[in-house]
């Protein structure tokens, strides 16, 4: 599917200008990637709103309506309970989650998402890239950034549940540690805008392959263009180690189910 893909694009470079073809391109992305992309927020024990991020589907579930989701353990650390919501037809559509599994060395966590309101959608399973991205490469980050929050007025606004897309190109692969003493995991630098409240959400390529997981931003806000995302290979890893570690059994939940996710998407 990438080298059809790769192949339809080289075509359509010999009709259009570069900018024309990157133009149509997060034209074509945006509807897709959105069906996948949901608004995580957080709520601490009285059941007040406690934070937010993003993340994105990777797999069904093991009944009916239910999905695998991605997205920070940041995110997610600390809270109570998580629901994730999608703004699609005018109507906000949102899963009460569960988290499966958490590392904070590789900064990740896997929800289980449970229909509540979703009014029948389902969210759009992203494929995680089989290839290494490369320096140079063009990308495209999806999320829900904090700042534009505070220009919408309710959670019952589905425009509160809309990504926000960008772009930019690799600039470098790395090895480094989210936690100090901890795992080393492979980082992705590029230059595709992100924002608190980003955290969590996919970095993916112009076929909409997932290559990263957006994670941070320098705290000095004079440095640009040094976005920091784990790869592809960092996100099969920690999904690879609950097969090798499965999580207990508990809540109608089983090790079965992250096992299928990593099987499905890698």
């Amino acid at each position: 599917m990438m080298k059809i893909c790769r192949y339809v694009i080289s075509l359509f470079l010999l009709a259009a200008s570069p900018t024309l073809v990157a133009a149509q391109e997060l034209r074509d992305l945006a509807p897709y990637l959105d069906k996948s992309v949901g608004k995580v927020l957080t709520f601490n024990r009285s059941g007040a709103l406690s934070g937010s991020g993003s993340g994105f589907a990777v797999a069904r579930g093991e009944n009916d309506g239910e999905i695998l989701f991605l997205t920070n353990d940041h995110v997610v650390a600390g809270s109570n309970s998580q629901r994730v919501s999608y703004g699609e037809d005018n109507l906000v559509k949102s899963f009460e989650a569960e988290v499966l599994l958490a590392d904070p060395e590789y900064d990740m966590a896997l929800l289980l998402l449970k229909p509540r309101s979703a009014h029948g959608f389902t969210p759009q399973i992203l494929r995680l890239a089989d290839f290494v991205i490369e320096q140079g490469d063009d990308v495209y980050a999806i999320g829900f950034p904090g700042f534009s929050d505070r220009i919408l007025e309710s959670f019952s606004d589905p425009a509160f549940f809309e990504p926000v897309l960008t772009s930019g190109i690799v600039g470098k692969r790395f090895d480094s540690v989210w936690v100090q003493g901890g795992r080393r995991v492979e980082f992705i630098q590029h230059s595709a805008e992100i924002n608190p409240g980003n955290s969590g959400g996919p970095l993916v390529d112009r076929c909409g392959n997932v290559v990263a997981l957006n994670t941070a931003v320098p705290s000095d806000a004079s440095i640009a263009g040094a976005s920091l995302s784990s790869s592809a290979k960092s996100i099969s890893e920690f999904l690879g180690r609950t097969i090798a570690n499965p999580v207990p059994s508990g809540g109608g939940v089983t090790a079965a189910l992250v096992v299928e996710a990593f099987r499905e998407i890698k």
